[in-house]
């Protein structure tokens, strides 16, 4: 791990400056690995591919899935095969507007871009019944309409208070909610994050038991019990949770970050690998912090190069991001002991002679 010293380390010195113990933790269907070309952005044709699903089902059967340039010159469309899967192929490397569309769900749209993409890019697609919207952004939970109305006016309340940043009053909100109806699965996942900032860390994974045992489904409980594991190096207990809500919500990068978390805090790399890279492939533009577990991951074994390629597509992507100066420290100790070998840049055009 970069940040551990091992070994004969002396040589490297960069290698004492770790990523994973220094690094917050933060979130992620096992996808092959994409080869090296894939970091290597060309003029090749790439293609696009993925799942179109619902919540509570695998695919949606009758889905419709357009492609648009962002320039509005190409425009491509297919339907879904018999497992709700689509596929583009052959398109130049650009930005592109992905749009799902079929009968009784909302229409979908995501930016995509492509000119930064490994030759084979997966995105799935997650449709939302047309007129469900659930409170707070987060997926359906069966115990919404189940609550009595005093618990659900708590729990909006409680909303309301942590959308003007008034944090004691939405905790406190929460908590009434939940004291009124302990099966309330959004409530007891609200309830929890006012815990974890109170490092209650012990009455926050009771409430997140407690949604997930109300309403397994409820995947936003899933994940937050799976965070909060990985925050307590309990990385055996994340696998299990993370991976059984990804079940359930296969298109979730957050999912597939957390759970590539947890497999690398197990050992797992070609595991974890697989999941940071699913991760990544799912949203656009992946979540920096993707290439800040990657340059982690290829660090551990040794892979320095890719190591180094993931670092400089970190400050790419975020160059003045929270990491970014360790970064570009870490990269220059890389490259002055020769531990890696980068492309030159290339050679800047001569000017011309000027007339004596």
């Amino acid at each position: 791990m970069l940040c551990e010293r091992h070994p004969g380390s002396a040589a490297r010195p960069w290698l004492l400056v770790s990523f994973s113990l220094c690094f917050a933790i933060i979130a992620v269907l096992a996808l092959p690995r994409p080869s090296l070309e894939a970091f290597q952005y060309g003029d090749s044709l790439v293609r696009i591919e993925g799942l179109v699903y619902a919540q509570r089902s695998r695919s949606v059967a009758n889905a419709r899935v357009r492609l648009e340039s962002s320039e509005g010159d190409e425009v491509f469309e297919t339907g879904v095969n018999d497992q709700g899967r689509y596929s583009f192929l052959d398109l130049r490397r650009a930005v592109y507007h992905l749009i799902a569309t079929a009968d009784g769900y909302e229409t979908f749209r995501q930016t995509v871009d492509l000119t930064r993409s490994p030759t084979h890019a997966m995105v799935d697609i997650m449709m939302t019944p047309a007129g469900n919207e659930a409170a707070g952004g987060d997926p359906p939970s069966l115990t919404d309409a189940q609550a009595p109305p005093r618990a659900s006016k708590e729990y909006q309340q409680g909303l309301k208070a942590l959308a003007a940043n008034k944090l004691p009053e939405a905790k406190a909100h929460f908590a009434k909610a939940v004291a009124v109806y302990p099966c309330y699965a959004r409530a007891q996942t609200a309830a929890s994050l006012g815990m974890i900032s109170d490092h209650d860390l012990k009455g926050a994974e009771t409430a997140l038991k407690t949604a997930i045992g109300c309403d397994p489904g409820f995947t936003s409980a899933s994940l937050k019990l799976g965070e909060l594991y990985n925050a307590e190096v309990r990385f055996e207990e994340s696998r299990k949770i993370l991976e059984d809500g990804l079940r359930r919500e296969p298109g979730s990068w957050r999912f597939h970050y957390h759970l590539g978390v947890a497999y690398f805090g197990l050992g797992a790399y070609a595991k974890a690998e697989g999941e940071f890279l699913r991760s990544e492939s799912l949203t656009s533009p992946p979540p920096p912090d993707v290439h800040v577990k990657l340059a982690d991951l290829y660090s551990k074994e040794k892979h320095y190069d890719q190591a180094y390629q993931e670092m400089q597509a970190y400050l790419d992507a975020d160059p003045n991001g929270r990491f970014a100066e360790k970064i570009k420290g870490v990269m220059e100790q890389m490259r002055s002991s020769a531990a890696v070998h980068p492309a030159p840049a290339a050679a800047a055009a001569p000017e011309s002679a000027s007339k004596p």
